[in-house]
């Protein structure tokens, strides 16, 4: 499979939030403050803001493809929702 940019930002971010909640632990615990910790927390929001669109974007694209909701399952269990 061929590796895409979009892969490497999504890959980036799902490693890339927990790597940074570490490193936000041991600033917190070796007193780093101030301009050092805000850079790393707007680091941190950039993050999350390109893992959300990249996963939203990979939701819409593959949740479309069999006529059915992402997550719906094999049509099993959802009685409920289609009886009067």
């Amino acid at each position: 499979m061929k590796a895409t940019p979009i892969m490497f930002l999504e890959y980036l971010g799902m490693l890339g939030v927990p790597a940074l909640l570490v490193l936000l632990v041991v600033f917190q615990l070796a007193g780093v403050g101030g301009v050092p910790r805000t850079v790393l927390l707007l680091v941190m929001a950039a993050d999350c803001l390109v893992y959300g669109a990249v996963s939203l974007r990979s939701v819409y694209l593959h949740g479309r493809g069999n006529g059915r909701a992402a997550g719906s399952g094999n049509g099993r269990g959802n009685r409920a929702a289609h009886t009067r």
